[in-house]
């Protein structure tokens, strides 16, 4: 009987954990459609896309509005775009990754900064092909504080990740013009800062492996060709987030060859 009421506990705690994270989503999908339009991400209330109906609390609940709304507005029954749950239960389901391989502890919520930036910075990168400043500062910035705050970095450790980050693709940015943007040079270097420099340089060596593999799969598509420009913010963030899952077991696994 005990294990029923234990297991009915964690099935409660893990299901509101899920729905608090996913407003985290909810809060990153605002922005991804905000910034690009130069609107504030604070200010305003949210509206329909559509009617332009300024919508209520009961109609900004990640997920359960969407349910009983059968994905449509409130106001003019139009469609409401799917990419809102969607991003809602990708931020639910990354944080909660992140919590189960990093645990509970000071750099968790680093992370999970780190984590939201480059879902924004993803998404907007994939659909406008450029990184804005603002997120480039407020990772630099915040990540910083945190890190020094939390204590778990100092500010020589933050300028040595930022410096693993940039220089790479700086040197790749000056020698192959064309070959990456300055947006990606920055948010690298806004990786290395919170990440630390080993787990930058095992984000980008998987980043460029990621990068290059979609690239050559949608050349043979017919997809691109190979000078057609393709954003590299994407394959940034999916090579940080399986540093900060795997990094624990592929680091000193490839640190233990190199030793040898």
């Amino acid at each position: 009987m005990n294990i029923h009421i234990h297991t009915a506990d964690k099935v409660i705690f893990y299901s509101i954990s899920f729905m608090l994270i996913a407003s985290i989503g909810s809060f990153i999908g605002v922005c991804i459609y905000r910034i690009p339009r130069g609107e504030s991400i604070v200010g305003g209330r949210s509206r329909c896309p559509h009617c332009g109906g300024i919508l209520k609390i009961q109609n900004l609940l990640p997920l359960v509005s969407y349910i009983f709304q059968k994905g449509r507005c409130c106001y003019c029954s139009e469609i409401i775009s799917p990419f809102y749950p969607f991003i809602e239960i990708l931020t639910a389901a990354v944080l909660l990754l992140i919590y189960t391989t990093a645990g509970f502890n000071k750099i968790l919520l680093p992370y999970w900064f780190l984590a939201s930036l480059l879902l924004v910075t993803a998404f907007i990168d994939l659909r406008y092909m450029y990184i804005p400043n603002g997120i480039i500062f407020t990772g630099l910035i915040g990540g910083s504080i945190m890190k020094l705050v939390l204590g778990t970095s100092g500010l020589g450790g933050i300028f040595l990740g930022i410096f693993a980050g940039a220089f790479p693709m700086l040197a790749i940015y000056l020698l192959r013009p064309g070959g990456m943007g300055a947006g990606d040079v920055k948010l690298a270097a806004v990786m290395g800062g919170i990440l630390g420099w080993q787990h930058v340089l095992l984000a980008l060596f998987l980043s460029f492996f990621l990068g290059a593999f979609a690239g050559i799969f949608l050349v043979l598509l017919g997809q691109k060709g190979l000078k057609d420009p393709m954003p590299f913010g994407p394959f940034l963030a999916m090579g940080r987030m399986l540093s900060m899952t795997l990094g624990g077991w592929i680091i000193p696994w490839y640190s233990s060859l190199i030793l040898i």
